[in-house]
């Protein structure tokens, strides 16, 4: 882009100076980590019965001004309201426990023993069913800032179909369809 004039040079995208800063960018240590625990998660999850797979962040983020992150800007969320949402809609099994459910569901009863209290095992019982018909519903990332998390998800070319429609990769195929981590956003 011209920046004297702002239009854009011919032949030149905003996605191309996008993908230019990304690939000048150093390689993230953990991203393949990530990947890996996304992917299993959506093909866990893309099982035809028609769920939905919804990505929600929280907490506080830090994008970099320059490639050597000298300056930067940052906001310091902690990112506990966001979790609470999150955990409250995709384990609402636990609404049913009191409080502190570690506290107050469970008694120690000698040096190596635990058991429920009397007053909650039928709640706690229940939760723990819930729960395990709930597992992997939810994946947890730790993506500490928004370059990361748009580093794992480069922009997507507008011509590109959409996800749904996207075949198997095909050896002969000159142009496969983009990886997986393009579509996290």
């Amino acid at each position: 882009m011209d920046a004297s004039n702002g239009s854009q040079s011919v032949g030149e995208t905003p996605n191309a100076e996008i993908k230019c800063f990304f690939d000048s960018a150093p390689p993230l240590k953990d991203a393949s980590q990530i990947k890996i625990k996304l992917e299993a998660f959506i093909e866990k999850n893309q099982n035809g019965k028609g769920g939905r797979v919804v990505c929600v962040t929280s907490g506080g983020t830090t994008v970099p001004l320059e490639q050597r992150c000298v300056r930067y800007i940052d906001n310091f969320s902690s990112g506990h309201r966001g979790a609470a949402s999150t955990e409250g809609t995709c384990q609402p099994y636990c609404r049913s426990l009191p409080d502190d459910p570690l506290l107050e569901c469970f008694e120690v009863t000698n040096e190596s023993n635990i058991t429920v209290q009397p007053i909650h095992e039928k709640t706690v019982k229940r939760a723990i069913g819930e729960n395990r018909g709930a597992v992997g519903a939810l994946v947890e990332t730790s993506l500490h800032d928004n370059f990361r998390t748009a580093k794992l998800s480069p922009p997507e070319d507008p011509s590109d179909a959409a996800s749904s429609d996207r075949q198997p990769p095909d050896s002969n195929n000159p142009d496969p369809p983009p990886p997986l981590e393009r579509r996290w956003t």
